[in-house]
This record gives structure tokens, sequence and C-alpha cells, in this order.
């Protein structure tokens, strides 16, 4: 008969005790350093759940390491890459593009959501959070939302698409409101015609104008001769209508 194995486990250790070494105070960042003061505010993007607390607990006890220089995406192989531990640029990390059509109770206008979704920039496996900016917007837009009742909810949707609407179509008018270059050419043109007409051609060009010093002085303005004969025809119909008078 073969020999029997020999049973080579060995007895695992009660785990009840607590460790023989135990940390009395907390880690603490040194508060005057400036370089942990700018670690600590600078932001986590376009990162997943589990390397967001990787980066937290580097940033925690101050084993967080920031860029000295741009790091080489390898993606597209350029030097874009500025956040600490990605290994990705924020172009590469964009996934997939999605639009959602929403149609509103009473109109037939559609509304688009852009939807984008990236890749986490460390790992390169799962999907990234959402931006902090982003994601209050969001929750903040949802808990309104939340408050309204159905009909306040259509009510605001209606008005949100009437706005839209209007704004499209007062830039469309804008654009067909701007007047061309060659508009603005010919009324300059017409301009220095008019500058170079004489005093006759005017008067003959407004016929029917009434002019209160024309009417005044019986006519159009003359000059020379003209001007002695008006004023002799004047001086003797004054005359006459003396003499009428008189009798």
């Amino acid at each position: 008969m073969p020999p029997t194995p020999k049973n080579n486990t060995k007895p695992q250790k009660k785990k009840g005790r607590t460790p023989a070494h135990q940390n009395q105070f907390a880690w603490t960042h040194n508060p005057k350093s400036k370089t942990t003061e700018r670690i600590l505010a600078s932001p986590i993007m376009h990162v997943c759940k589990r390397c967001n607390e990787k980066l937290e607990w580097r940033k925690q006890y101050r084993k967080y390491k920031p860029r000295t220089q741009p790091g080489m995406c390898n993606g597209c192989k350029k030097r874009n890459v500025k956040s600490a531990y990605h290994t990705i640029c924020g172009s590469c990390t964009t996934e997939s593009v999605s639009f959602e059509t929403t149609k509103t109770a009473k109109s037939t206008s559609i509304t688009e959501k852009e939807e984008i979704l990236r890749v986490c920039a460390v790992c390169v496996k799962e999907v990234a959070l959402p931006d902090p900016v982003e994601e209050g917007d969001d929750a903040d837009y949802i808990d309104a939302m939340s408050k309204l009742k159905l009909r306040e909810k259509r009510a605001l949707e209606r008005k949100i698409v009437k706005q839209e609407e209007e704004a499209a179509a007062a830039a469309k008018n804008n654009k067909n409101k701007n007047p061309s270059k060659s508009a603005g050419d010919d009324n300059d043109s017409k301009i220095e015609d008019g500058e170079g007409k004489n005093f006759e051609d005017d008067d003959n060009s407004d016929d029917g104008y009434d002019d209160p010093f024309l009417k005044a002085i019986g006519g159009s303005i003359l000059t020379g001769e003209a001007y002695q004969k008006k004023l002799l025809e004047h001086h003797q119909q004054e005359k006459q209508s003396g003499r009428n008078t008189s009798m």
C-alpha cells in the first residue's frame, strides 16, 4: 500500500486580539505647506469610483505626487496629460455620444440633450464618474422638478421650448435685417450725385414742394437781370394797388 500523504496544513491563529501597536493620534497635514494646500485643492476628474477612492487616499495621507510637466497620452501619443496618475488625456476619455429626444404634450418641437460618457483616465476600464459641476447642476434640476406637480412640469417644459424657438427666430431675423454693402454703396452714390446739382435743377426736380421763403418772394430764387425785372414788376403792382385804393 502506498503511504498516506501527510497533512501539511498549519493551524490558523485566532484573530481575536487587537494589534500590539496602535496609533494614538491621527496623521495630520502640515498646515503651513503650500504644496499640500495646492494638492488638496486640485479636483479629481474623469476617473471611476475605485480610482477616485485611491486618489483621495493619496491626498489624505500625503502620498499624492503632482506632475511637474505634461505626460504622454497612451491614446493619441501627445504630451497633453496634465493630471497626475492619468494615462490618457481628456479628449481620449470620451467614449460615445448619445442624443435623447423628448416631445412635449402640445408641441411638435424636439429638444436634444447631449450625454457624453467618459472612460476612466487612470485604469481605462470603467466608466468615469460625472464631473462635480455637472453633477451639482443635474441634482439641483432634479430636486427642483421633483417638487412640482405634473401640470407644472409640463407647463415649464413648454415654456422652455417656446423660449428656445423665440431665440432662434430672433437670431434668424437679425441676420436677415443686416444691410448689405451694395445697398450702402448705392446710397453713397446717390448722396454724391445730389451734392453736385445746381439750385435750378433742385427747383425743377422738386415741383410742388411748398417752401415758405419761395412763397414770400413770389417764386424761385432769381439773380441778375431777372431779379431786377421781378422787382420792377412788383413795384408797379404796388403803385396800381395804391391808385385803386385812393379812387
